[in-house]
């Protein structure tokens, strides 16, 4: 296989890019891609994703409320957390889109931690795969929401998660998807996941992304968090 076209080497458009976050159309950049439409200036950023037939764009939006931009993040070099904490607070649902590298070598995990809670035991997950005809389902007292594969093959995953407050007992709830390839490849595995914060917490002020293997997330991995705007 030429170095090239190895997965952890892809840079830039070639690396499952999750969209674009700019003020003029990308184009036809394939269905499915995102573009976070700055040209209404600060405040009134919409996203917008590919359509089916690649000649449009599709607002991700009611005419109650638009996603807006909190940060995205490039790696730079392998490390073990992304953390977001600039401007979280003040949302009840956000969005995380991301495409990690795993350079350990390993399988690795990857985890959703809130508000600099660490414990694992604070977390539940129903998890749900598709992989070639088999389907399989499991439940976990953690918050492990993705995972990448030890191989060149195998070592890398797109995700799109939801994460939300219920008005109630104010516990966080996150569906999450992932594409990831399985040990057969190159067929993708369908990875639903479920994940349940259940303690109290009015708001966030942080959400970090953390690996299961010291820098499980490796260079040039791509996270952006989006939170919902109502009003």
């Amino acid at each position: 296989m030429a170095n090239s076209t190895i997965h952890s080497n892809f840079t830039g458009a070639n690396l499952h890019v999750p969209g674009y976050a700019q003020d003029t159309d990308p184009g036809a950049v394939g269905t499915g891609k995102y573009w976070i439409d700055t040209s209404g200036g600060s405040g009134n950023w919409v996203l917008k994703v590919r359509n089916v037939t690649n000649d449009g764009w599709e607002i991700i939006a009611s005419s109650g409320g638009s996603w807006k931009l909190i940060e995205s993040q490039t790696v730079s070099v392998d490390t073990t957390t992304v953390s977001f904490s600039t401007n979280v607070s003040g949302y009840n649902s956000y969005q995380l889109i991301g495409s990690i590298i795993n350079n350990t070598g390993s399988n690795c995990g990857y985890h959703l931690y809130l508000n600099n809670d660490t414990t694992d035991t604070n977390y539940y997950r129903q998890l749900l795969v598709a992989d070639g005809t088999g389907v399989s389902a499991g439940t976990q007292n953690d918050s492990r929401f993705s995972w990448a594969g030890s191989t060149a093959a195998q070592n890398f995953v797109t995700f799109r998660a939801m994460l939300s407050r219920t008005p109630t007992d104010n516990h966080w709830y996150m569906m999450a998807r992932n594409a990831c390839v399985d040990a057969n490849g190159p067929y993708l595995k369908v990875d639903l996941r479920n994940i349940n914060y259940y303690v109290s917490a009015a708001s966030l002020t942080q959400i970090d992304i953390t690996a299961s293997i010291a820098n499980g997330i490796g260079a040039n991995s791509e996270i952006t968090l989006l939170g919902l705007v109502t009003s």
